[in-house]
């Protein structure tokens, strides 16, 4: 925990965990309700994805209902000591007493956002939206468990940067939890659409007609090729549909149903229906038909066809069953996203005062673009004039930062071979760790002795998930 003074108990179902908990179907196109009595020790407190409806002090008893039926990957259960504040009437924060005012600043927009959302798909039907900030082994970036979202401490940077981590997760108490793929072959049903629809909250929240969300895309599409070089083009995982026989899916699990899929949606919002506006009709259309229920892909087709009856015909099969990037590319150029690609065609000259001028997910698509190069003309020595000229030290947003480290990496440049161990050893989040230690495995091969060393040595404070993930990657 962050400030290691009580025991704290968390849950993650998704994707199929939730029978290690209790006897269910545990697949996404099974929905129930619930109700659930926990007693924990004094001074410590019980969160659920359902509503609290009663608590008995003298016992510290919880009493939970969730009355909008859900699948089992979203049941959540946390217990910790926490504290908590009323950002509005139906959305609390809690948090380790440590976090407490650091997420006032953070999460102040939330309510916002939240109203945007509805304005977009349709009310929000469960009540409350509350938000748990979760100690540092937490392995996702964010967890939407409907009625209290889980969200990774690293999201506390301070500058809002990370706001969309918080978009995101509410979006999906539309496209998730209440619209929900019947199995996780369809998952891009979850995710291409959640990121889509953020992109658009992102835009409505900036109020700079577009440049946030095409941005935001441009961000996506780089992490979406990221994702093409380390799994390959011709896998399997990177078509949108694709097949789990005997597979956990959490084996399969990457980006390209977020990235790929919000890409498709684009085309057709773009390319194929031709008016945002009418598209926007759609989406809500569409979560209206389908909430409370399971769909597959099929079932969007056919939906989506018949919403459309005049629209061009689209090559479903080159979109969803063709593995690597999107059959076309898609330009998302903005003035944000070509400053970027500027400074990314001269790394040796990047000063300090240029990349004050940019943004923290300008930075990040920076990096991501310097990773992605190809050609890369990024060597040890560009490496380490940028961390003289831009004193890379006083960056502590991870995001920034994981990236950055990989670059390091990939130079092997062993002056910050130190503060890369730090950040290994202070984050738990997948999103951090894989790539980095998957970055030591194929660029620094003779740091490998003591890359195991040191994981061998701190795994017990790693999500029991991750570490099978990263022992996939490096080896035990």
């Amino acid at each position: 925990t962050a400030d290691r003074q009580y025991p704290f108990m968390y849950s993650q179902c998704q994707a199929i965990h939730a029978r290690s908990m209790y006897p269910c179907q545990d697949t996404p196109g099974v929905k129930s309700t619930y109700t659930a009595k926990i007693i924990c020790p004094k001074p410590l407190t019980v969160l659920m994805s359902a509503i609290q409806t009663k608590h008995d002090v003298d016992t510290n008893t919880f009493y939970f209902e969730q009355t909008v039926a859900v699948p089992s990957y979203l049941m959540a259960i946390a217990v910790g000591h926490l504290v908590s504040y009323d950002i509005s009437d139906r959305i609390r924060v809690w948090s380790e007493p440590s976090r407490h005012e650091r997420c006032k600043y953070e999460f102040e927009e939330t309510e916002r956002a939240l109203s945007a959302a509805e304005q977009l798909l349709g009310k929000y039907q469960w009540k409350r939206y509350d938000i748990l900030v979760l100690p540092p082994s937490f392995p996702y970036t964010g967890m939407e468990n409907p009625c209290m979202n889980f969200i990774s401490p690293a999201t506390l940077v301070g500058d809002r940067s990370l706001t969309w981590v918080i978009v995101h997760e509410l979006t999906h108490s539309w496209t998730g939890n209440l619209v929900t793929n019947e199995n996780w072959e369809h998952f891009w049903l979850n995710e291409g659409f959640t990121t889509f629809i953020e992109a658009k909250l992102l835009e409505i929240l900036a109020k700079d007609n577009g440049e946030a969300r095409r941005f935001h895309s441009a961000q996506g599409w780089e992490e979406l090729e990221s994702t093409i070089i380390e799994f390959g083009s011709t896998n399997p995982y990177t078509c949108l549909v694709y097949r789990l026989q005997n597979v956990d899916p959490d084996d399969a699990y990457n980006s390209t149903q977020y990235h790929k899929g919000a890409a498709l949606l684009w085309f057709l919002e773009h390319d194929i229906v031709c008016s945002e506006v009418e598209f926007d009709q759609f989406l809500r259309s569409y979560v209206q038909k389908f909430s409370h229920r399971v769909l597959n892909t099929d079932d969007f087709i056919q939906y989506f066809e018949l919403y459309f009856p005049q629209a061009k015909k689209v090559d479903w099969k080159l979109w969803l069953n063709t593995p690597g990037m999107p059959p076309i590319t898609i330009n998302f150029s903005t003035e944000l996203e070509r400053q970027c690609r500027q400074l990314a065609k001269q790394p040796s000259l990047i000063s300090d005062a240029q990349m004050k001028l940019l943004n923290a997910n300008q930075i990040v698509y920076l990096f991501n673009l310097l990773l992605n190069q190809k050609p890369s003309t990024i060597t040890y020595d560009i490496i380490k004039q940028i961390d003289k000229n831009c004193q890379m030290n006083q960056y502590s947003n991870g995001d920034i930062c994981y990236r950055w480290y990989q670059l390091c990496i990939r130079m092997k440049y062993i002056e910050v071979l130190e503060d890369i161990f730090k950040f290994l050893g202070e984050n738990g989040e997948m999103k951090f760790l894989k790539p980095l230690y998957t970055e030591f495995k194929l660029s620094w091969p003779e740091m490998m002795p003591k890359v195991h060393e040191f994981f061998e040595e701190h795994k017990k404070y790693i999500h029991p998930l991750l570490v099978q993930q990263i022992e996939q990657r490096i080896g035990k």
